[in-house]
Parts: structure tokens; C-alpha cells; sequence
């Protein structure tokens, strides 16, 4: 289809851990380009359709630094 945002569909149907995942994937993504908070939350609203919570941010920030040590 046409439609700019069913790429997204599939992504919205995600539930807790695996939205967290994507979440920790797009920390990555925000501190390798030196983005900003902002820019994370507006990236997941545009998938999920809404803002996450401080507390899915601390958890993929957790598991990101995690992983990296």
C-alpha cells in the first residue's frame, strides 16, 4: 500500500519486552548520533502512538549498558 505508517503496524501490535527491546535499540541509535530525550520520545510515539514512560526508558537504558559492559 500507499501508506507511509503501515510499516508500522506490525511494530504496534509489540507488548512489554519487546517494545523495551526496540526501545534500548533506539537508545543505541539516540546517544551513537548525539540526539537528545526528546527526540526518543517523539520516535516512539510516532510507532506506538503514544509517549513511553520514564520507567521503559530506564529499562532500555539499564539493558543498554548492560550489554555493553
Amino acid at each position: 500500500t500507499g501508506d507511509e505508517l503501515a510499516k508500522f503496524a506490525s511494530m504496534r501490535a509489540l507488548t512489554g519486552d519487546k517494545r523495551v527491546a526496540w526501545l534500548t535499540k533506539q537508545v543505541a541509535v539516540m546517544r551513537q548520533k548525539g540526539h537528545k530525550r526528546g527526540w526518543l520520545n517523539y520516535r516512539y510515539r510516532a510507532v506506538f502512538g503514544h509517549y513511553p514512560t520514564s520507567v521503559m526508558i530506564a529499562e532500555a537504558e539499564k539493558a543498554l549498558d548492560a550489554s555493553a559492559t
